[in-house]
């Protein structure tokens, strides 16, 4: 519950903020991560636009709406099937992604491409039964990773791309469904540790939209490499006439 009694004092700007993180914390966004960038964003589409608006301020308007964003991006997620859990509890499956396309810059945020391709991922993910989320602590995995750990309500777990011998060990003894987020160089590598068919090296520039399945409930592991959301076109080399 929204403690009220707490904000009475508060200017607007601030009892909307403390308000904004009581209904995520309410809402059991596990992870402080993800916590803090779903706030951003539904502070700058909900705050701004009632700003730029005439009109007296409106705090249960804003919080109502405030819910409905949180509900229809995180909050809602079906509850799963009981085939769908038995498969999670059963099953022993990594799924690896490389992260969706980004801006330039030092640890850079995904593009908008790149977060329309973190959404499509949430999408075709959100009936797999995942049971884990992983990723290295950059902003370009973490926000390709944050739409569907919203949705799932699975806290993010890191891991160090220093030490993928390891985190693979860590894969292979725990079951369950996991997804990694990686990087173009690590998850080719990372699917090798695991067993599977790492595939041809990942064009560092342009392709994003490669998803390893590898099932370790198989001995040998069975792999296979699909693709999602917009696909990757490989460059034309061939010399101009």
């Amino acid at each position: 519950m929204i403690r009220a009694a707490t904000m009475t004092n508060m200017p607007p700007q601030a009892r909307f903020d403390e308000a904004l993180y009581a209904v995520s914390r309410e809402r059991q966004f596990t992870s402080r991560l993800i916590q803090a960038r779903i706030f951003g964003a539904v502070r700058e589409r909900v705050y701004d636009a009632f700003e730029n608006q005439k009109g007296e301020w409106d705090m249960v308007t804003k919080l109502k709406l405030i819910l409905a964003l949180l509900a229809f991006s995180a909050c809602a997620a079906p509850e799963p099937s009981a085939e769908t859990s038995a498969t999670a509890r059963d099953g022993h499956e990594i799924i690896l992604v490389r992260h969706a396309e980004k801006l330039g810059g030092d640890d850079p945020s995904l593009s908008e491409a790149g977060i329309a391709r973190a959404d499509t991922l949430s999408e075709i993910l959100s009936d797999a039964g995942l049971t884990h989320i992983h990723s290295t602590s950059y902003r370009r995995t973490l926000e390709t990773a944050a739409p569907i750990a919203a949705q799932t309500g699975i806290e993010v777990d890191l891991y160090e791309a220093s030490d993928l011998e390891g985190f693979a060990d860590l894969l292979q003894a725990t079951p369950g469904t996991h997804l990694v987020v990686g990087h173009s160089n690590t998850t080719p590598y990372l699917a090798s540790l695991l067993g599977g068919d790492p595939g041809s090296e990942i064009d560092e520039a342009s392709e994003y939209d490669r998803l390893y399945k590898i099932d370790l409930s198989e001995n040998p592991p069975a792999s296979t490499i699909e693709r999602f959301g917009v696909r990757y076109e490989k460059p034309d080399l061939a010399p101009a006439d």
